[in-house]
Order: C-alpha cells, then structure tokens, then sequence
C-alpha cells in the first residue's frame, strides 16, 4: 500500500508546495507582466533658446508671423507673468511664442542682438546703468509695468518689436493683471510631478477673471482666448508631447 500511493502523495505534496510559494510573500525580484509598469515618454525641460520649429497642423497660429521671445529666469513671478502674456499672444493674436532662459547678462544682450523681444520683469533698479544707457540710445523701450506696488519691474522690449508687431506692443501697454491676483497665484507655482505649473496658474487667472482679456485686447482677441480655455489648450510655448514631437500640446 505506501510503494502504491507514494507517487500520488508525493505529486500532491509538489502541487501544495508551488501553491504556497505562488500566494505567500515574493522573494524573487522577477515581476509578471501584468505587474511590469507602463514605460513612461520623457518630456524635456525647456531650453535655452528652443529652435524655431516646423509647423505642426495642430496649431492655429499665423505661420506669416515671426516668433515673440520672452526672456525667463528662476523667478515665479516672471514665469507667472510670461505664462499670462504669452497665452495671450499666442491665442489671442496668433502669434508663435517662444521663451528663452537667460542671466540678466543674456537678456540684456538678447534685446540688443533680437534673440529676446521681451522683458515683462526688467529690474530697473538693479540694471540702471544699462538701462539708462539703452533707453538714451533709443536700443530698447520702456512700456510701463504690470504692477503698482513694484513701479521698478519694467515691461521693456527691443525698439524693433514696436515696428514688426506694433499690436504686440499696444497690447503690453494695457497689460496689467493687479497685483493681488498676481502675487497669489505666482506664490503657487512648484516645479516637480505634482506642483503648480506657471500655465495652470494662468488658466485659474482667467478664470477667475473672465473679462480680463478685453481690457488689455480687442473683444476678438479675447474670444480666441477664451475659446482656446474652453477648448483645454493649456499651453503657449514649444515643448514634447507625449507622442514625441515638438509642437504646442
């Protein structure tokens, strides 16, 4: 009788053991495929300048129209600002709109040579000497700025802008998004996976304040604004999409 059944105990006590390995704790770093994480597409930070880059049908901007190039540094302020401006000029006017990350030494010499049309947060009274200089020359010009608690911030454009794109400039003139709107929700913006984006604080911005946009544009330029916030576009500057081309996601 044992000679008989011993197979089979022996079969039923292999088939237990792989059970209790199969639902006891994992000791192998091997993982099934069900458990193997989805691969995620990389998206690349922004640069310094980002090339001009072809056409993505996707877009609505005017192709006949050169790029706006916002200078850009670490603080929230300025990227807050940019993100408000650049929206504007992208959907509102159709304008391409490009950022380039620069020192103040980058800047300055960007508005001389045009590979930087504007400073929404040119520091006044920590580049004075420059500044009087430029202004004197008839190099650069000063529109005005965006706040009444902080006169020194100054929107200034490269003189050439007036010419090429002098709706641009009538439209800066006007901008003024109030300072405690603006000081709010600048303070949010966090970089990483789960912070507050310079867009998305843009976006609450106009909604929070829905006929902002007419105030600073005409009431069809501010349509296209609002329609693109309907529409969910979020963003107004070049970056990676998901799918791996460059274009306005």
């Amino acid at each position: 009788m044992t000679s008989r059944f011993s197979p089979i105990i022996a079969l039923a006590l292999t088939i237990l053991a792989f059970a209790a390995v199969a639902c006891g704790p994992r000791s192998s770093p091997l993982l099934s495929q069900n458990e193997i994480p989805p691969t995620r597409t990389p998206v690349t930070t922004e640069g310094s300048p980002t090339p001009i880059l072809p056409h993505n049908p996707r877009d609505n901007f005017d192709q006949g129209k050169q790029y706006i190039k916002l200078a850009e540094w670490k603080e929230n302020s300025v990227k807050f600002s940019n993100a408000l401006a650049g929206y504007v000029l992208r959907h509102g006017f159709t304008y391409p709109v490009d950022v380039v990350v620069s020192t103040p030494e980058e800047y300055e010499a960007g508005l001389l040579n045009g590979t930087v049309d504007i400073v929404t947060e040119f520091p006044r009274d920590t580049e004075k000497e420059w500044y009087d200089a430029q202004l004197a020359a008839g190099t650069i010009k000063d529109i005005g700025t965006l706040f009444e608690d902080r006169p020194e911030k100054r929107i200034v454009i490269q003189t050439a802008l007036a010419t090429r794109a002098p709706e641009v400039v009538a439209f800066l003139q006007k901008f003024v998004p109030g300072d405690e709107s603006h000081t709010r929700l600048s303070d949010l913006i966090r970089a990483g996976r789960a912070g507050f984006s310079p867009e998305a604080a843009a976006q609450v911005y106009f909604k929070e304040n829905p006929g902002k946009v007419a105030t600073w544009a005409s009431q069809a330029e501010a349509d296209l604004v609002s329609a693109a916030i309907t529409a969910g576009r979020i963003a107004y500057k070049p970056t990676r999409c998901y799918s791996g081309q460059q274009g306005f996601c």
